[in-house]
């Protein structure tokens, strides 16, 4: 993903189109429907269910809200910061937030991986 930011100085992509960044093939939105291959668009859609994967599925609007109020922190703090930082800090910041809520802070060498997908993960 900071490779496809790395001529971003004050400015970002609208929430909907980081959303479908750094993904494989299935998240690529269709120019003309602006759908990815499951007939998705990466806005909010309450008349739609939701079901399978999270590639398969609608975002909420909670969710897509969380990502646009991460979106607008960012812009924030991006001026004059190189975007390959803020993104390793923003991995890190992600990590501790996700062990402190598991409560897993206590356990010595513990190593969280960030992954793109589930299938990244297993490759």
């Amino acid at each position: 993903m900071t490779k496809r930011l790395s001529h971003l100085n004050t400015h970002l992509p609208s929430t909907a189109e980081l959303l479908t960044l750094g993904g494989d093939e299935r998240i690529e939105l269709d120019a003309g429907q602006m759908t990815n291959r499951y007939g998705r668009r990466p806005l909010p859609n309450r008349e739609i269910f939701s079901f399978g994967s999270a590639t398969a599925s609608t975002i909420s609007d909670i969710g897509f809200s969380a990502a646009e109020k991460l979106r607008q922190r960012i812009l924030q703090t991006l001026h004059g910061r190189e975007p390959e930082e803020l993104y390793l800090e923003e991995i890190d910041r992600l990590r501790t937030e996700f062990i402190g809520l598991c409560g897993l802070e206590h356990i010595q060498g513990l190593e969280l991986i960030v992954s793109p997908s589930g299938t990244d993960a297993h490759m």
